[in-house]
């Protein structure tokens, strides 16, 4: 027994470079074993994962919780009527000598053109004072030679009112003006409209547009 342990001990130091191949070779089989058994278990946990639906579709779906509702704004309580221009007043107390017209073309000898009347003519006296038909602010004040002085006021709600035939002005640019209030006299003759006797040429806008001032002024 001692003599056949001598010899395999003899053997294996004579032949270490096997001993230490086979260790290796054992070493990297265990690795791939190893590695196989864990593809397998990660695969089987993959296939499990894939049939979890089925045990959702069978449970009793899970409460959801109800939205915050959003805190809603209290009504500030405007009137509407407070959205609507006031009645205007009227600029003179004359009749109207010519109505607001867009669809007639009518021929001006002083512009040498032909125009739609965009306006209200009222008739007047020479100096007679010209109210401010609402509440606003003089955005414009200047003299024009076909027009005389001309006067614009701007409103709220994106409103204007366009005086024109004035022969004096006493309101300024910037200057605020009650409904009422004078902001200037009659001239005699409208050069531009020089085929109608003493008057003023009103012009009502709203967001640029031109409208209809007798639609907007109370009847007489």
């Amino acid at each position: 027994m001692g003599r056949r342990f001598l010899r395999m001990k003899a053997w294996m130091i004579d032949n270490a470079y096997l001993v230490t191949l086979g260790c290796l070779a054992a070493i990297v089989v265990s690795c791939a074993v190893y590695t196989h058994g864990l593809r397998n278990a990660q695969h089987e946990g993959i296939q499990a994962a894939a049939d979890a639906p089925e045990i959702r579709q069978s449970a009793s779906p899970a409460a959801v919780a109800a939205p915050t509702p959003l805190p809603t704004i209290a009504p500030l309580g405007i009137r509407t009527t407070a959205l609507v221009a006031p009645k205007a007043a009227w600029p003179l107390q004359g009749g109207v000598l010519r109505p607001f017209d867009r669809q007639t073309h009518v021929y001006w000898p002083e512009l040498k053109a032909w125009h739609t009347h965009t306006g209200l003519d009222i008739a007047g006296e020479e100096g007679e004072q010209v109210k401010a038909c609402m509440d606003g602010e003089v955005s414009h004040a200047a003299w024009d030679e076909l027009w005389g002085w001309r006067v614009c006021i701007r409103h709220e709600n994106d409103r204007e009112t366009l005086y024109a035939g004035l022969e004096s002005c006493i309101v300024g640019i910037g200057e605020q003006v009650r409904r009422g209030q004078t902001i200037g006299t009659l001239l005699k003759c409208v050069p531009c409209e020089a085929e109608l006797k003493t008057h003023l040429h009103l012009e009502m806008l709203h967001d640029g547009e031109r409208q209809d001032p007798e639609a907007a002024l109370p009847e007489k």
